[in-house]
């Protein structure tokens, strides 16, 4: 997305949402809805890639199963890792 994609991102995160970086991922489903808000359509594509990326890092392969959004997956992730 780029430094000013990102700082996009956060600017709406914590002013609309009070959200900061450092609990982004704990709220998985606002970031996805911001996502949405200030992209549009391409947001799923970005969302998607992110679970692609994420899923090859972190040896967690749930992106292969269709249809799961970017918050069920970060969401399934947490939960395993607290297993």
């Amino acid at each position: 997305m780029g430094n000013v994609g990102s700082e996009m991102v956060l600017y709406y995160l914590q002013n609309k949402h009070q959200v900061r970086l450092e609990d982004a991922l704990l709220k998985p489903e606002l970031f996805e809805e911001t996502l949405k808000v200030l992209l549009g359509s391409c947001a799923e594509l970005i969302l998607r890639e992110a679970v692609k990326l994420s899923s090859s890092k972190m040896k967690y392969d749930l992106g292969t199963e269709e249809g799961v959004s970017f918050t069920t997956y970060i969401k399934k992730v947490i939960a395993h890792q607290e297993e």
